[in-house]
């Protein structure tokens, strides 16, 4: 199995210097979520996913 090295977005010291609600924002500011939402998002908020739904 090969190892993916990946570039460091922050030093980590640089997190420590900043205040936690900076620190966060400086985190989650770089991360693109909306894959990840589409993916866990629910179609409805009512039953099972209309992919689970088998009729009986």
């Amino acid at each position: 199995m090969s190892i993916i090295r990946q570039g460091s977005l922050f030093d980590i010291q640089e997190l420590f210097d900043l205040e936690p609600p900076k620190r966060f924002g400086a985190i989650f500011s770089t991360l693109d979520i909306d894959p990840i939402l589409c993916v866990i998002s629910k179609k409805s908020i009512y039953g099972a996913p209309t992919e689970l739904n088998n009729a009986a």
